[in-house]
């Protein structure tokens, strides 16, 4: 599929932000100590993370896709757990970094780092077993980016995206005005909605959809500590009972299936 010039902007821009982040970042105190990864305190650093990995199950000996590395912490995760990873993201430090990261812990030879286009990815038609996606389809086309993940995933395999939800006027507003950690981000994207989920109800089977953070997102602003398994178990009670704690929460997860 060619790009249009607005596209191929598009892409330069989302990739100069990023690698402006990650050379900010790579020159933290601490930073190359920071890339010897806990991989439990990964899972359980947002509420989505550890539930969204485990729903792929066995992953041992599989071939998987980071779909959007970025820092490279799920692709250490899921190599860990013996997967075969392959690790793509837009932007050139985020690979730097997420091959730094595969050297620190002992898993070069598990982890193939490629820089490239989300949409547009370098692999043959049914190449993998999984696919994991943390806060990447809300920078793409949803149909281009569906179009192209059912292309590449084996029959019988599963993706499992997350990403942030457009929410309620109250989440809208705050995300627009009130300053927070991690809120830097490109004018292109936008959370998702419901229109964003139709085409991987059209083209995946046994699409589920899960929402994530409702209270819990208070911990954007302000440390949870030993109130954070305890609020996160509350969030999912609401969300599971009460269909307006659902569609009001922060983030969302897509899992799905090939036939």
């Amino acid at each position: 599929m060619s790009q249009s010039s607005k596209e191929r902007e598009r892409l330069t821009q989302e990739r100069l932000f990023h690698e402006l982040q990650a050379s900010e970042r790579a020159k933290r105190p601490g930073y190359l100590q920071s890339l010897l990864q806990n991989d439990h305190a990964y899972l359980d650093h947002a509420s989505w993370i550890r539930p969204g990995l485990e729903a792929f199950g066995n992953i041992q000996g599989k071939a998987f896709l980071d779909w959007g590395c970025g820092h490279g912490m799920a692709s250490v995760c899921m190599a860990r757990m013996g997967a075969n990873v392959y690790s793509l993201d837009l932007s050139h430090g985020y690979c730097k970094e997420t091959y730094a990261r595969a050297s620190a812990n002992g898993l070069k030879g598990r982890i193939h780092l490629l820089q490239g286009d989300a949409c547009r990815l370098p692999f043959r038609n049914e190449s993998f077993d999984g696919i994991w996606g943390n806060a990447i389809l809300h920078h793409l086309s949803p149909i281009e980016a569906a179009t192209e993940l059912k292309r590449i995933l084996k029959p019988k395999g599963t993706i499992v995206l997350c990403d942030p939800w457009q929410g309620s006027t109250l989440v809208r507003w705050i995300r627009n005005h009130v300053p927070y950690p991690g809120k830097d981000r490109t004018k292109d994207e936008q959370p998702l909605n419901e229109a964003a989920l139709a085409p991987f109800h059209r083209l995946f089977s046994n699409v589920e959809i899960t929402f994530w953070d409702f209270f819990g997102a208070l911990g954007r602003f302000i440390p949870l500590g030993p109130l954070t398994n305890p609020v996160r178990h509350l969030d999912r009670f609401l969300i599971k009972t009460f269909p307006f704690f659902a569609t009001t929460s922060r983030y969302v997860m897509i899992k799905a299936s090939k036939d």
